[in-house]
């Protein structure tokens, strides 16, 4: 009976040690001006690296297209709007600004 109960204690903390978090892999980068800090809990650290690079690849082009100083889609749009011009936009774009203008 001595022998169950340790095979039992036994089970239970293997149990309770394969419950433990996955490891968290961290990434920073500059989205916007704004420092931005990438958590990715994965235990593959391979995955985690391949997935937190994705996010920053999209935060990168979100950045190249929509920065408000710097030549992107969005400075193009305000100058023709400065200009008394129409300018035709992507479909992301006018998509983002009819959620703005709905907020």
């Amino acid at each position: 009976m001595r022998w169950l109960n340790a095979l039992g204690a036994l089970l239970c903390a293997l149990l309770i040690v394969g419950c433990g978090k996955p490891p968290v892999h961290t990434q920073e980068s500059f989205v916007f001006g704004t420092r931005v800090e990438l958590l990715v809990a994965e235990a593959d650290a391979a995955k985690a690296k391949s997935a937190g690079a994705a996010v920053l690849r999209e935060f990168d082009r979100l950045h190249r297209n929509y920065h408000a100083w710097q030549p992107s889609e969005l400075t193009a749009l305000n100058e023709a709007i400065a200009a008394g011009r129409e300018r035709a936009v992507s479909s992301e774009l006018a998509a983002l600004l009819v959620e703005a203008r709905s907020m």
